[in-house]
């Protein structure tokens, strides 16, 4: 058998030669390089671990001010809707009452007109006038609150 000359290594794919014939270096210097890169990322992960949470938290804290300010809004506008409701409710009330008295001075105009004495005419026109005219502030009670209105 006859010894053949040892082959030379075929090239890679870009023609570049394998590791074999450029050694890098030691595998301690590996492993140290591969050990400092891993605790950069594990900083790094970190710190971006903890910046997510705190804008997390920061959100958090808005929408929870901002669901609070919607709920005091929402009572403030059906406090705001519960008093209109009372005054249409109040005015409702106070325009049934002011029919009343409004027919009671046609009434009494209508009789003051046909009546033959003026004297009576002008006591049922002054009548009429109190129909219609608004309630005196100073007697500090509200209209009708001591007689029925329908007098």
């Amino acid at each position: 058998m006859e010894r053949q000359p040892p082959e030379d290594p075929p090239p890679t794919a870009q023609g570049l030669p394998t590791l074999e014939h450029h050694p890098g270096p030691p595998a301690r210097e590996l492993t140290e390089t591969f050990r400092i890169r891993v605790a950069v990322l594990i900083v790094a992960a970190s710190v971006f671990g903890s910046v997510a949470a705190w804008q997390a938290s920061s959100f958090s804290a808005k929408a929870s001010d901002l669901d609070g300010l919607a709920t005091q809004q929402l009572a403030q506008r059906q406090q705001i809707q519960g008093y209109y409701q009372g005054l249409v409710s109040q005015d409702v009330r106070l325009f049934g009452r002011f029919k009343q008295h409004t027919e009671q001075a046609n009434l009494l105009n209508d009789e003051a007109s046909r009546t033959a004495d003026p004297q009576l005419a002008a006591g049922l026109h002054a009548q009429a006038k109190g129909e219609t005219r608004p309630p005196s502030i100073s007697s500090g009670s509200p209209p009708c609150s001591s007689r029925p209105c329908s007098s």
